[in-house]
């Protein structure tokens, strides 16, 4: 298959066309948002999806509430909506309307080989990085407010 380059512009506007017209869509990430399962340079195939077939710990191609697209993965699904956060982010993206999901990555390609990204073993092990992640923020927090506190006593005491 042959490669195009194409301007941000062009990119989103193909992409929403040829993904509403039920094709599959790959291309080139690009960022660290969802690292380590889609890293820079992974080639991304985005499947067309109905809404109401995406669940949590499913890898969507969306469009955020600010209009930035992005590949995120759905930490919850509510009613009308999707919460997604990247991976490798702190904080969640906010509510996605369920009309904002272009489509579901199940593959990523890298250095030539595949990577299932929904299949269950995968998503246990996105589950388990995301507890890591969040267990990682409690010493950091901690840190933070010893620091805060040592700080400010010595200003104090002056």
């Amino acid at each position: 298959m042959p490669d195009f380059l194409v301007e941000f512009d062009e990119f989103e506007s193909l992409a929403v066309s040829i993904l509403r017209e039920g094709q599959n869509l790959r291309f080139r990430a690009r960022g660290a948002s969802m690292h380590p399962f889609i890293q820079d340079g992974d080639l991304v195939e985005v499947q067309p999806v109905e809404a109401n077939s995406v669940s949590r710990g499913d890898v969507v191609f969306c469009r955020l509430p600010d209009n930035r697209l992005v590949v995120h993965r759905v930490i919850r699904a509510g009613q009308g909506y999707f919460l997604t956060q990247g991976d490798a982010l702190p904080h969640p993206d906010g509510r996605v309307p369920a009309e904002n999901v272009l489509g579901r990555v199940d593959i990523v390609l890298r250095r030539g080989k595949p990577l299932r990204l929904n299949s269950a073993g995968m998503k246990m092990l996105a589950r388990g990085w995301r507890w890591m992640a969040i267990l990682r923020q409690v010493p950091a927090r901690l840190s933070r407010r010893v620091h805060s506190a040592f700080f400010s006593q010595g200003q104090t005491s002056r």
